[in-house]
């Protein structure tokens, strides 16, 4: 799948399946890791035809949770305490069991147990009133796998954000997916396919691998996102500002991996993009790590696009070629397959340092300058071009402020 962020005719910024005739089928993203929330619809969508246990003595709560789950056309079975939650576990398939807590026969953390024993990919939530919990089922239910925990007094909009995202969690581990929604617009003006929580760099990654030392890792902030085809802005200021320009493929992550084999860390990975680390290189001389962040981080500096290709699409990003051209001249070129430490590695090292969090972006690195470009920096006027094979091309201007 190709994922584009674009903005539609009525204003709404909008996430989208990528059309080669430019139109998208809207995409929604319940966790707002790749663009815009849109929960309600989302929700909606998860819930839509799953099959609901509920457990509760009480008649009001058990009306209020299989009315409010019924009208979003989830199929309820009631009970009215434990022994009949028990024996409708083991006789039913179900999607997701939501119990009360303190219940005649059985009380939900028995419920709990029987639905994991059932299948573990069987959602959970338990509720609780806040009462005293001398046997702390809430606790000893979380570290044996509850999805979640929903407290009384709840509202209807709680009750439904809990319930989904127990099903979301228990069916699909880590990642909550993209649910495809209905409506195909034109995708308009295309902006950034991701929004990312951190944006990584990692600094020397080409080249000689015998000479390879630790690994260096930087960040650029997020203000430094430009859209394909928004303009690289020159900063202002006394002196020429040196600006270069560096095509990486990036990762995006999808699920939260933290100390991951290598071999297991492309499991990890939503898709891929092209990226333009732009780096003013006047402002990134000395030692200091503030110089280095300042160069890095102008706004604008971090161009993506121009789709995520997921992984499904790429499943080896070991033998891409990547390409940066300024003006059509070619000034910096590459194959993936050149990496010092390709991209398994690079997830599993940086793990063992820090969390990757779902919705990071990885840049993992430049090919070597072209022997032959043309030297100096970007002039306002000039187009930069990222090619990257299997994903695109990233085209932004080159501007002033």
């Amino acid at each position: 799948m190709r994922i584009i962020r674009f903005s539609a005719r009525d204003g709404r910024v909008l996430l989208g399946e990528d059309h080669a005739d430019g139109a998208a089928t809207v995409l929604l993203d319940a966790d707002g890791v790749l663009g815009p929330r849109q929960e309600d619809l989302a929700r909606r969508e998860i819930l839509r035809g799953k099959r609901a246990l509920i457990a509760d003595d009480d008649e009001g709560i058990r009306h209020t949770i299989s009315e409010t789950l019924g009208r979003l056309e989830c199929e309820c079975t009631i009970c009215k305490d434990g022994e009949e939650a028990i024996r409708a576990i083991g006789e039913r398939e179900l999607d997701v069991v939501v119990s009360d807590i303190v219940m005649p026969y059985h009380d939900g953390y028995e419920v709990f147990a029987a639905a994991k024993q059932r299948s573990d990919k069987l959602a959970v939530v338990l509720i609780t009133g806040f009462g005293y919990d001398p046997n702390h089922t809430i606790v000893r239910a979380c570290n044996q796998g509850c999805e979640e925990v929903l407290y009384k007094p709840f509202t209807p909009q709680k009750l439904i954000e809990k319930v989904s995202d127990a099903i979301r969690t228990s069916s699909n581990g880590l990642w909550k997916p993209l649910v495809r929604g209905t409506e195909r617009l034109p995708a308009g003006q295309r902006l950034a396919p991701l929004a990312p929580r951190d944006i990584l760099c990692v600094g020397r990654n080409y080249g000689d691998a015998e000479a390879a030392g630790d690994l260096e890792l930087f960040m650029k902030p997020r203000s430094s996102v430009q859209d394909p085809g928004g303009p690289i802005v020159i900063p202002a200021g006394e002196g020429d500002p040196d600006v270069d320009c560096e095509g990486e493929l990036a990762v995006v992550i999808g699920t939260t991996a933290r100390e991951v084999a290598e071999s297991d860390a492309l499991d990890h990975v939503l898709g891929y993009v092209a990226a333009n680390d732009v780096t003013a290189r006047r402002w990134q001389r000395g030692d200091a790590s503030l110089a280095w962040m300042r160069g890095k981080g102008f706004d604008t500096f971090c161009p993506i696009g121009p789709a995520i290709v997921t992984r499904d699409e790429l499943p080896d990003p070991g033998v891409l070629e990547i390409t940066t051209s300024i003006n059509g001249e070619v000034v910096r070129r590459g194959r993936t397959s050149q990496m010092i430490r390709p991209v398994g590695r690079l997830i599993s090292e940086i793990s063992r340092l820090i969390t990757l969090h779902a919705g990071t972006l990885l840049l993992t690195g430049t090919p070597p300058r072209v022997a032959s470009a043309s030297a100096g920096g970007l002039r306002p006027g000039d187009e930069v071009c990222v090619e990257i094979e299997g994903i695109g091309k990233l085209v932004n201007p080159v501007a002033e402020p």
